[in-house]
């Protein structure tokens, strides 16, 4: 019977949560299986180092290259 009381609060933190769960990232949608995405972070060795990592995949395996740039700092790649 509580449950019951409480139906309406559940289905108002329910509805938005199921709402976004459709929504994706840019770049992190849809699924190629001949595409590799390289996040690189803000920084300016980031940005060489994914392009540079980028041309080697695509010219030593022949796989289409997708960079994700400006992915964050430190402290938000690493978290679990």
């Amino acid at each position: 019977m509580r449950i019951f009381k409480h139906r309406h609060l559940i289905l108002l933190f329910m509805l938005p949560l199921l709402l976004l769960s459709g929504c994706g990232f840019p770049g992190l949608t849809g699924t190629d299986d001949n595409t590799v995405k390289i996040a690189v972070q803000s920084s300016t060795e980031s940005n060489i180092m994914g392009n540079v990592v980028a041309q080697l995949i695509e010219h030593e395996l022949g796989y289409k290259t997708t960079l994700l740039p400006n992915l964050g700092s430190t402290t938000v790649t690493h978290q679990p």
